[in-house]
């Protein structure tokens, strides 16, 4: 009786996602109204039964607004869930955020949620397995290049440090200008006084020395 009622549900939260409503759920959390998180709730307790199948076709989608929701929307059901983050990586997102930073890498918005995607599932070793067959280094430095505050900066630099981890990784970074690329942004913020920006160059500067000298 339990078993057929999980299916029942498994069922019915795939059929909820086909209607269409997910564009609309997606469109809700961007409010930053209280009615956000009930929404964020709806949609984690619709994934926990096959939603996140339902949402990964749309990363494929050519238009950039559901791309942006779509994104949203897995950001927000994988974070600190390591259930979800699993079955993300199982269907193929990975590839498909990367494919999508490089394709739109002006769209600050949608470079964000995929960024803020990749960030929630770096700590995966799954995700690194996956990341290490991507050119993920050129990835990260062109946009932490153009990054336009220190949010990006933050986020970039701790999906580096996760990522880095990887012996496999490590190696790959060091090997296409990571280092480089943390130096010169160092570079580019020292002389400042700003706390968030003295923060950026700390964090760069742990991660240089633990890409090329092997440190912590």
């Amino acid at each position: 009786m339990g078993r057929k009622m999980r299916v029942q549900e498994k069922d019915a939260a795939v059929e909820i996602a086909k209607s269409g409503i997910l564009p609309t759920l997606a469109q809700a959390l961007r409010g930053k109204s209280s009615l956000s998180c009930l929404v964020a709730l709806v949609v984690a307790e619709m994934a926990r039964d096959g939603l996140v199948k339902v949402l990964v076709p749309h990363l494929n989608s050519n238009n950039q607004e559901m791309l942006l929701n779509t994104g949203r929307a897995i950001g927000r059901i994988c974070f600190d869930n390591s259930y979800q983050q699993d079955q993300l990586v199982q269907s193929g997102v990975i590839p498909r955020l990367l494919c999508i930073i490089r394709e739109y890498p002006e769209n600050d918005p949608l470079v964000n949620v995929c960024l803020l995607a990749l960030c929630n599932l770096a700590d995966m070793d799954s995700a690194r397995e996956a990341l290490a067959e991507q050119d993920v280094a050129h990835v990260l430095t062109f946009q932490l290049k153009r990054a336009p505050d220190a949010e990006r900066r933050h986020v970039i630099l701790e999906i580096l440090g996760s990522l880095g981890e990887s012996d496999t990784l490590k190696l790959q970074f060091a090997e296409s200008g990571v280092p480089e690329a943390l130096s010169e942004m160092i570079r580019g913020l020292q002389g400042g006084s700003d706390p968030h920006d003295l923060c950026s160059i700390k964090i760069a500067s742990n991660l240089i020395v633990s890409l090329l000298l092997g440190g912590e």
